[in-house]
């Protein structure tokens, strides 16, 4: 599980790894791909993306 980082005492808190998602349409993946990469880092504790 990938540890949080509280930014400030009353929050917010992120996870220490970011995922980005940048050009993720161009990396042709169906929908269901698209859904389930993103749940296996959902699921590994990656709460934070950048876009």
């Amino acid at each position: 599980m990938v540890q949080r980082v509280t930014i400030a005492p009353q929050g917010p808190e992120f996870s220490r790894f970011v995922m980005g998602y940048w050009r993720l349409m161009d990396w042709n993946m169906s929908a269901r791909q698209l859904v389930s990469f993103i749940e296996e880092h959902l699921d590994l504790g990656v709460t934070t993306v950048d876009h």
